[in-house]
Protein backbone atom coordinates (compact mmCIF):
# COMPACT_ATOMS: atom_id res chain seq x y z
CA UNK A 1 0.00 0.00 0.00
CA UNK A 2 2.65 2.65 0.85
CA UNK A 3 4.89 1.97 -2.26
CA UNK A 4 1.66 2.32 -4.54
CA UNK A 5 0.87 5.83 -2.54
CA UNK A 6 3.97 6.82 -3.02
CA UNK A 7 4.09 5.90 -6.78
CA UNK A 8 0.90 7.85 -7.01
CA UNK A 9 1.38 10.95 -5.48
CA UNK A 10 4.99 11.28 -7.68
CA UNK A 11 2.96 11.03 -10.86
CA UNK A 12 3.12 14.85 -12.26
CA UNK A 13 2.53 14.11 -16.05
CA UNK A 14 -0.20 14.72 -17.76
CA UNK A 15 -0.84 10.54 -18.30
CA UNK A 16 -0.10 7.67 -16.19
CA UNK A 17 0.33 3.74 -17.70
CA UNK A 18 0.72 1.34 -15.04
CA UNK A 19 2.29 -2.19 -15.28
CA UNK A 20 2.52 -4.59 -12.44
CA UNK A 21 5.90 -6.01 -11.30
CA UNK A 22 5.43 -9.62 -13.21
CA UNK A 23 3.80 -9.05 -15.99
CA UNK A 24 4.59 -7.26 -19.60
CA UNK A 25 3.89 -5.15 -22.71
CA UNK A 26 4.08 -6.89 -25.28
CA UNK A 27 2.85 -4.15 -28.20
CA UNK A 28 5.39 -1.57 -28.84
CA UNK A 29 2.69 1.11 -29.44
CA UNK A 30 0.78 0.18 -27.07
CA UNK A 31 1.34 3.85 -25.02
CA UNK A 32 0.99 5.88 -28.80
CA UNK A 33 -1.53 4.04 -29.66
CA UNK A 34 -3.68 4.66 -26.55
CA UNK A 35 -2.91 8.17 -25.59
CA UNK A 36 -3.51 9.47 -29.32
CA UNK A 37 -7.02 8.04 -28.05
CA UNK A 38 -7.17 10.07 -25.19
CA UNK A 39 -5.71 13.18 -26.80
CA UNK A 40 -8.26 12.84 -29.22
CA UNK A 41 -11.17 12.04 -27.12
CA UNK A 42 -11.29 14.56 -24.26
CA UNK A 43 -14.36 13.24 -22.57
CA UNK A 44 -12.69 9.73 -21.53
CA UNK A 45 -10.82 9.73 -18.53
CA UNK A 46 -9.43 6.26 -19.28
CA UNK A 47 -8.25 3.65 -22.09
CA UNK A 48 -7.70 -0.07 -21.42
CA UNK A 49 -6.82 -2.92 -24.25
CA UNK A 50 -6.91 -6.81 -24.62
CA UNK A 51 -4.45 -9.16 -22.72
CA UNK A 52 -3.48 -12.43 -22.58
CA UNK A 53 -3.44 -14.56 -19.32
CA UNK A 54 -0.18 -16.70 -18.57
CA UNK A 55 -1.11 -19.47 -16.37
CA UNK A 56 2.73 -20.73 -14.98
CA UNK A 57 4.35 -22.97 -14.56
CA UNK A 58 1.83 -24.85 -17.15
CA UNK A 59 3.46 -22.25 -19.37
CA UNK A 60 -0.53 -21.71 -21.01
CA UNK A 61 -1.12 -18.73 -22.86
CA UNK A 62 -4.87 -17.45 -23.38
CA UNK A 63 -6.63 -14.82 -24.64
CA UNK A 64 -8.81 -12.84 -21.74
CA UNK A 65 -12.34 -13.30 -21.47
CA UNK A 66 -13.46 -9.90 -23.25
CA UNK A 67 -13.44 -11.31 -26.50
CA UNK A 68 -17.23 -12.03 -26.45
CA UNK A 69 -18.01 -8.26 -26.36
CA UNK A 70 -15.82 -8.26 -29.76
CA UNK A 71 -17.83 -10.69 -31.98
CA UNK A 72 -17.78 -7.96 -34.67
CA UNK A 73 -14.35 -7.13 -34.59
CA UNK A 74 -15.18 -3.46 -33.51
CA UNK A 75 -11.94 -1.21 -33.30
CA UNK A 76 -12.97 0.02 -29.19
CA UNK A 77 -15.92 -0.56 -27.03
CA UNK A 78 -16.78 2.21 -24.97
CA UNK A 79 -16.48 0.88 -21.22
CA UNK A 80 -18.86 2.03 -18.58
CA UNK A 81 -20.05 1.02 -15.14
CA UNK A 82 -22.53 -1.11 -16.37
CA UNK A 83 -20.29 -3.09 -17.90
CA UNK A 84 -17.59 -2.84 -14.83
CA UNK A 85 -20.07 -4.36 -12.72
CA UNK A 86 -21.57 -6.83 -15.27
CA UNK A 87 -17.85 -8.70 -14.77
CA UNK A 88 -15.88 -7.37 -17.36
CA UNK A 89 -12.69 -8.68 -16.80
CA UNK A 90 -10.03 -5.58 -16.91
CA UNK A 91 -6.64 -6.39 -16.74
CA UNK A 92 -4.99 -3.32 -14.95
CA UNK A 93 -1.08 -3.29 -16.77
CA UNK A 94 -3.38 -2.39 -20.06
CA UNK A 95 -4.56 0.97 -18.50
CA UNK A 96 -3.56 4.39 -19.30
CA UNK A 97 -5.47 7.27 -17.91
CA UNK A 98 -5.33 11.00 -17.73
CA UNK A 99 -3.94 12.26 -14.49
CA UNK A 100 -6.18 15.17 -14.14
CA UNK A 101 -9.35 12.21 -13.38
CA UNK A 102 -7.43 10.99 -10.92
CA UNK A 103 -8.24 12.36 -7.78
CA UNK A 104 -5.93 10.71 -5.02
CA UNK A 105 -7.61 12.56 -1.94
CA UNK A 106 -10.47 10.48 -2.92
CA UNK A 107 -8.75 7.06 -3.70
CA UNK A 108 -6.84 7.47 -0.38
CA UNK A 109 -9.80 7.42 2.12
CA UNK A 110 -9.95 3.47 1.37
CA UNK A 111 -8.47 0.78 3.63
CA UNK A 112 -9.19 -1.87 1.46
CA UNK A 113 -7.42 0.30 -1.89
CA UNK A 114 -7.55 -2.47 -4.80
CA UNK A 115 -7.78 -1.95 -8.16
CA UNK A 116 -11.35 -1.39 -8.47
CA UNK A 117 -11.52 1.82 -6.91
CA UNK A 118 -9.08 3.07 -9.59
CA UNK A 119 -11.55 2.25 -12.07
CA UNK A 120 -14.84 3.68 -9.88
CA UNK A 121 -13.04 7.23 -9.53
CA UNK A 122 -11.63 7.46 -13.14
CA UNK A 123 -15.71 6.49 -14.33
CA UNK A 124 -16.95 9.34 -12.23
CA UNK A 125 -14.61 11.88 -13.90
CA UNK A 126 -15.41 11.05 -17.91
CA UNK A 127 -15.82 7.54 -20.49
CA UNK A 128 -13.44 4.75 -20.11
CA UNK A 129 -12.87 2.85 -23.18
CA UNK A 130 -11.15 -0.71 -24.22
CA UNK A 131 -9.07 -0.87 -27.54
CA UNK A 132 -9.44 -3.91 -29.43
CA UNK A 133 -5.84 -5.31 -29.37
CA UNK A 134 -3.51 -7.01 -27.34
CA UNK A 135 -0.98 -5.04 -25.18
CA UNK A 136 0.01 -7.03 -22.14
CA UNK A 137 0.54 -10.50 -21.00
CA UNK A 138 -1.19 -10.62 -17.41
CA UNK A 139 1.21 -13.65 -15.05
CA UNK A 140 -0.91 -16.25 -12.94
CA UNK A 141 1.60 -17.96 -10.83
CA UNK A 142 1.57 -19.31 -7.20
CA UNK A 143 3.84 -16.20 -6.22
CA UNK A 144 0.93 -13.36 -7.45
CA UNK A 145 -0.78 -11.80 -4.08
CA UNK A 146 -4.36 -12.79 -5.66
CA UNK A 147 -3.36 -16.64 -6.74
CA UNK A 148 -1.39 -16.80 -3.52
CA UNK A 149 -4.26 -16.19 -1.11
CA UNK A 150 -6.70 -19.07 0.02
CA UNK A 151 -9.79 -18.85 -1.52
CA UNK A 152 -12.15 -18.04 1.82
CA UNK A 153 -9.23 -15.29 3.11
CA UNK A 154 -9.79 -14.07 -0.98
CA UNK A 155 -13.59 -14.05 -0.83
CA UNK A 156 -13.87 -12.20 2.26
CA UNK A 157 -10.94 -9.21 1.32
CA UNK A 158 -13.59 -8.99 -2.27
CA UNK A 159 -16.76 -8.58 0.25
CA UNK A 160 -14.80 -6.35 2.15
CA UNK A 161 -13.81 -3.92 -0.59
CA UNK A 162 -17.09 -3.57 -2.28
CA UNK A 163 -18.93 -3.29 0.89
CA UNK A 164 -16.56 -0.28 1.54
CA UNK A 165 -16.81 1.37 -2.43
CA UNK A 166 -20.75 0.78 -1.49
CA UNK A 167 -21.25 3.08 1.60
CA UNK A 168 -18.97 5.80 0.37
CA UNK A 169 -20.96 5.76 -3.41
CA UNK A 170 -23.89 5.06 -2.86
CA UNK A 171 -24.79 7.53 -5.73
CA UNK A 172 -23.41 4.67 -8.26
CA UNK A 173 -26.50 1.93 -8.05
CA UNK A 174 -23.90 -0.54 -9.91
CA UNK A 175 -22.02 -0.93 -6.37
CA UNK A 176 -24.65 -2.37 -4.55
CA UNK A 177 -24.84 -5.05 -7.64
CA UNK A 178 -20.74 -5.35 -7.10
CA UNK A 179 -21.25 -5.55 -2.92
CA UNK A 180 -23.70 -7.83 -3.11
CA UNK A 181 -22.12 -10.48 -5.80
CA UNK A 182 -18.88 -10.79 -3.87
CA UNK A 183 -20.82 -10.94 -0.42
CA UNK A 184 -22.43 -14.17 -1.76
CA UNK A 185 -19.80 -15.45 -2.74
CA UNK A 186 -17.78 -15.29 0.65
CA UNK A 187 -21.03 -16.54 2.39
CA UNK A 188 -20.83 -19.55 -0.24
CA UNK A 189 -17.43 -19.69 0.84
CA UNK A 190 -17.98 -19.82 3.89
CA UNK A 191 -20.26 -22.85 3.80
CA UNK A 192 -18.26 -24.77 1.34
CA UNK A 193 -15.91 -24.49 4.20
CA UNK A 194 -18.28 -25.74 6.51
CA UNK A 195 -18.46 -22.08 8.91
CA UNK A 196 -22.18 -22.52 8.92
CA UNK A 197 -22.47 -20.45 11.54
CA UNK A 198 -20.46 -17.31 10.23
CA UNK A 199 -21.99 -17.69 6.84
CA UNK A 200 -25.61 -17.48 8.62
CA UNK A 201 -24.67 -14.02 10.62
CA UNK A 202 -22.50 -12.28 7.11
CA UNK A 203 -25.90 -12.89 5.55
CA UNK A 204 -27.66 -11.43 8.37
CA UNK A 205 -25.50 -8.52 8.22
CA UNK A 206 -25.74 -7.99 4.13
CA UNK A 207 -29.50 -8.29 4.56
CA UNK A 208 -29.51 -5.55 7.15
CA UNK A 209 -26.78 -3.44 5.77
CA UNK A 210 -28.73 -3.47 2.24
CA UNK A 211 -32.31 -3.54 3.88
CA UNK A 212 -32.20 -7.00 1.30
CA UNK A 213 -34.49 -9.36 3.66
CA UNK A 214 -34.52 -12.03 0.85
CA UNK A 215 -31.15 -12.51 1.22
CA UNK A 216 -30.97 -13.01 4.91
CA UNK A 217 -34.08 -15.45 3.89
CA UNK A 218 -32.64 -17.28 0.89
CA UNK A 219 -29.77 -18.53 3.27
CA UNK A 220 -31.66 -19.10 6.44
CA UNK A 221 -33.67 -21.53 3.97
CA UNK A 222 -30.49 -22.99 2.50
CA UNK A 223 -28.60 -23.60 5.88
CA UNK A 224 -31.18 -25.38 7.60
CA UNK A 225 -31.87 -27.62 4.56
CA UNK A 226 -28.18 -28.27 4.79
CA UNK A 227 -27.88 -29.23 8.50
CA UNK A 228 -31.33 -31.19 7.98
CA UNK A 229 -29.96 -33.52 5.08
Amino acid sequence: MKNIIFAYENCDTEYVAICEGDDYWTDPLKLQKQVDFLEANKDYSLSFTRARIKKEPEDLLMEDPNGKYFENNESKIDFSLDLFSGGWHVVTQTLVFRTSAFKMNRIFQYKYLRDAHVFIELLRNGKGVCLNFFSAVYRVHSGGLHTSASTLKAARTASQCYKELYHKNKEIPQLKRKYYSFHKNYVEELLEHNKTSTALWQAILFGIDTNDMGFIKAYVLKIFKKKKG
